[in-house]
């Protein structure tokens, strides 16, 4: 596989960054205001927060991988594990 250039690089992280940021901010405000069928709020549940830490710890994970800080196998086994995560039963 090539080499990414410093700025394709550059841009991937900024990308990357921006998604953990907005991402995480609109699943809480959607899950915040999600309202029942009577009227009542439902509030933040098991499974909202599973979404919003996965929407904000898989960008790093891949900032940190372009950035040569995780090695390749590091990098698979924290994806591993946030798969799992969020694929958890909800017990």
């Amino acid at each position: 596989m090539p080499e990414l250039t410093p700025w394709i690089r550059g841009l991937l992280e900024i990308g990357f960054a921006a998604f953990a940021v907005i991402g995480g901010g609109c699943l809480l405000r959607h899950y915040m205001t999600r309202v029942d069928k009577d009227g009542k709020p439902m509030g933040i549940g098991l499974r909202t927060i599973q979404m919003t830490v996965a929407v904000l710890t898989a960008p790093v994970v891949l900032i940190l991988a372009l950035e040569g800080k995780l090695s390749v196998e590091g990098t698979g086994i924290l994806l591993g594990t946030l798969i799992g995560f969020i694929l958890s039963p909800k017990d």
